[in-house]
């Protein structure tokens, strides 16, 4: 099984794809140490030509919500439950976080080579029956006490 390597950059661990799609998305030049990395040059590519793209932009944006916050999630977002799968949510959900996970990063599945990209962080809450519930971080809304 090949792996996806990867290289340390300013003390995370991510794909060289990850690392190509951010220096790409954020108008950076070409990192001269990983330019000509197959995957990193995928990624940069990728990265370069969804810099206007908002939706993928807002993937980056800094999280300010952690674990125990209190926050707001709106009518028709969509969440993942442990009890019935997706579905938009039927009314506007005020709910204490249990955890927020991170950013998931770009890469590139050496079974298939498709390329796959990051995904915004998630949180997750103890739902109806005490279900796990889970949506996109950027669909929420902290509420201050």
């Amino acid at each position: 099984m090949t792996h996806n390597p990867v290289y340390d950059y300013g003390g995370q661990i991510y794909s060289y794809a990850h690392y190509g799609y951010l220096d790409g998305i954020q108008g950076r030049d070409p990192n001269p140490r990983l330019e000509g990395v197959p995957e990193y040059d995928e990624g940069w590519l990728r990265g370069e030509a969804d810099r206007d793209n908002p939706e993928r932009l807002s993937v980056l944006d800094e999280v300010v919500i952690k674990k125990g916050d209190t926050v707001l999630i709106p009518k028709g977002t969509l969440r993942h439950s442990m009890k019935d799968g997706n579905r938009p949510l039927g009314r506007t959900t005020k709910v204490t976080l249990h955890d927020v996970y991170p950013m998931i990063p770009a890469y590139i599945d050496h079974r298939t080579n498709d390329f796959t990209y990051p995904e915004a962080p998630k949180v997750t809450w103890a739902g109806a029956g005490g279900y796990w519930c889970r949506a996109d971080v950027r669909a929420v809304t902290k509420v201050e006490e």
